[in-house]
């Protein structure tokens, strides 16, 4: 069940940085188009969205390479996907608080994918010391 979880977890936030990279930004461009024009804004803008895209990105594959080390029965350091939990959690309370509820459903998306994450990262064990 774990290794399944993480699994999914990790697919399902791959993709979301990809849609997150093109169709989210495509989103963001047409209603800041509406604005008046402003070059380093729109630049600043656009870095940041690509940052959330790749950051995404990044948390899929450490979440994906640590589901396929645990599939073949090696150790994957579950501080990782706790980190990555934690943050994807916070963000989605966060953005479910404070953000445009138009969005809620892409918001509770991070909450699933922190509980998926849970569910597949188990406890976390120090090392024997001697």
């Amino acid at each position: 069940m774990r290794v399944s979880a993480l699994l999914l977890a990790g697919t399902l936030l791959v993709v979301s940085a990809c849609a997150h990279a093109v169709m989210g930004w495509w989103f963001v461009h047409n209603i800041t188009a509406t604005q008046p024009p402003n070059t380093g804004l729109a630049g600043v803008l656009g870095a940041g969205w690509q940052l959330g895209s790749v950051s995404l990105f990044a948390f899929g594959l450490l979440v994906l390479v640590s589901g396929l080390a645990r599939r073949r029965g090696e150790y994957a350091a579950p501080a990782t996907i706790w980190i990555i939990a934690a943050v994807l959690a916070g963000y989605g309370a966060g953005a479910l608080l404070l953000g445009d509820h138009k969005f809620a459903l892409i918001y509770f998306g991070y909450l699933v994918l922190a509980v998926l994450l849970v569910l597949g990262a188990g406890p976390i064990v120090r090392a024997d010391s001697g």
